[in-house]
């Protein structure tokens, strides 16, 4: 009986905190659905577990994506941390709409100021609630793709925001790591057809200055945006693969700390020696390697 009761005395305390943490993460999920309701009735939460809530309308898309993002997400922190970050916590909400007017909807209804009906055809990311917003049928790889803007967004140490070559082209060259693989496959350029892509529209050689010096996010989607991309893709590839994680982890973290695009060109010019002829000719040497692939 006394053995019992110290049992008891150990584990009521551990059982009681689960429960009320099980309940937190109930209300969480409730709160997070019934604002998707009002302009998606058939939001439901079909995963609620490990640090993730999925809404979604199709629970087979709920389970699978719950138990891929954790692993993937988990990978991620355990293996690139000095580059992406760890965000603030564990907890994270993915949404998938069952149609683009839905999403649009409800993003209108979050932000003053509205951008149209293709403002965020590919899904967006919040930070500061933890969630992925998705559009109707999104895959792992658009989902693995926000995950990183998630993890990015919530690592900054500052209200300013990734430049929006380094936040795209990180998120894109990560949409390809597929830690679960047998090899492992690292973040990289990925597919033949995204390299094609990529030198069908740059060639073996990116105006590098051109896209460090675009400041805001809005600029970079509003003009030349297929090509922004690539080029993000591109500079980012060749950063990683071919220069010192070190070099691109202070980048990253002056980049978390530095408020303005001078500040970050100077940085990025300190620690590549962008203004030397070396760095050009091996980006053009790597994008020609690539292309032969």
């Amino acid at each position: 009986m006394r053995l019992f009761l110290k049992v008891g005395v150990v584990l009521l305390p551990v059982l009681s905190a689960l429960v009320l943490i099980r309940a937190c993460s109930s209300g969480e999920a409730e709160r997070f659905r019934s604002w998707v309701a009002e302009v998606d009735p058939a939001a439901q939460v079909t995963w609620d577990a490990d640090g993730l809530i999925v809404i979604a309308p199709d629970r087979a898309w709920g389970a699978e994506a719950g138990a891929s993002v954790i692993a993937y997400r988990a990978a991620l922190v355990e293996n690139y941390s000095d580059l992406l970050g760890t965000g603030r916590d564990e907890r994270m909400v993915v949404v998938l709409f069952s149609n683009m007017e839905s999403l649009q909807a409800y993003f209108d209804s979050q932000d003053p100021f509205p951008r149209g009906p293709t403002a965020h055809p590919q899904g967006w990311t919040d930070p500061s609630e933890g969630a992925i917003y998705l559009p109707p049928e999104s895959g792992f790889q658009t989902l693995k793709h926000e995950t990183v803007h998630l993890l990015m967004g919530q690592a900054r140490t500052q209200s300013v925001s990734h430049s929006p070559w380094l936040k795209e082209g990180l998120a894109q060259l990560f949409e390809v790591y597929e830690p679960d693989a047998d090899p492992p496959q690292p973040p990289g350029l990925g597919s033949n057809d995204r390299v094609a892509l990529i030198n069908m529209l740059i060639g073996a050689d990116i105006d590098v200055m051109r896209l460090l010096e675009i400041d805001h996010y809005e600029d970079f989607v509003s003009h030349d945006v297929r090509r922004n991309y690539l080029e993000a893709l591109a500079l980012t590839a060749f950063l990683f693969e071919q220069r010192p994680r070190e070099k691109l982890a202070e980048y990253i973290d002056l980049e978390r700390r530095a408020a303005g695009p001078l500040a970050r060109l100077r940085g990025f010019e300190r620690i590549y020696d962008f203004s030397g002829e070396a760095f050009r000719a091996d980006l053009r040497a790597y994008l020609t390697e690539h292309s032969r692939r």
